[in-house]
């Protein structure tokens, strides 16, 4: 129940007139000082700052490049994700170091070289990541990892400079540059030492 309720309407003509017969009187000088002092600002806490964030509208801008860029990263990203989700199989060669690949070991003879790595179609033909190791033991230079089964097309970079085909290889076949490619056949899972 509203307290006026008990009250008799005013016509709106006689309100008027009763608000201009009101007489005027001036705010006090210190009026402004005192309400602005009453009204000091209320720190939120922590939960308050993270409510008023989430209910903030964001704004931003963004230039044609970075939109670009965006783009760009969430395409890449909607397939490999797509990619994953369907169960389509990665390219050849790019999954050939996998952890349930077959275990296989290259060994190269060379006392006079100073640095030898492997490349080969699993890797793509890069030997960053795929640096030997000389064996102390035997002087042979070692490289231990995991290929899917197939034919594997491979080549020893010797000293950052000199490609060599495993000269223990069962085959070797031109790679159609004049050079010459070994070959090795992983089967099952079975260890195997090149």
């Amino acid at each position: 129940m509203n307290r006026h309720e008990h009250l008799p309407p005013i016509p709106e003509d006689e309100l008027g007139a009763a608000i201009q017969r009101v007489p005027y009187a001036e705010p006090d000088e210190d009026l402004t000082r005192r309400v602005m002092a009453g009204l000091r600002p209320r720190r939120l806490g922590w939960f308050g700052r993270l409510v008023l964030g989430a209910r903030t509208p964001l704004r931003f801008s963004l230039t044609p490049l970075t939109a670009l860029m965006v783009a760009v990263v969430v395409f890449v990203a909607g397939g490999l994700a797509y990619r994953q989700l369907a169960g389509i199989p990665a390219p050849p060669g790019a999954d050939a170091l996998h952890p349930t690949g077959v275990p296989v070991v290259f060994q190269f003879s060379d006392p006079a070289a100073r640095s030898v790595a492997v490349m080969g179609s699993f890797n793509d033909w890069n030997p960053k990541g795929y640096e030997m190791v000389r064996d102390a033991a035997t002087g042979n230079w070692v490289l231990k990892v995991r290929l899917h089964p197939g034919q594997h097309d491979y080549v020893f970079w010797v000293d950052d400079e000199k490609i060599q085909a495993d000269p223990r290889a069962d085959l070797i076949q031109d790679d159609g540059f004049g050079n010459a490619n070994s070959v090795i056949f992983i089967k099952g899972n079975h260890d195997q030492s090149i």
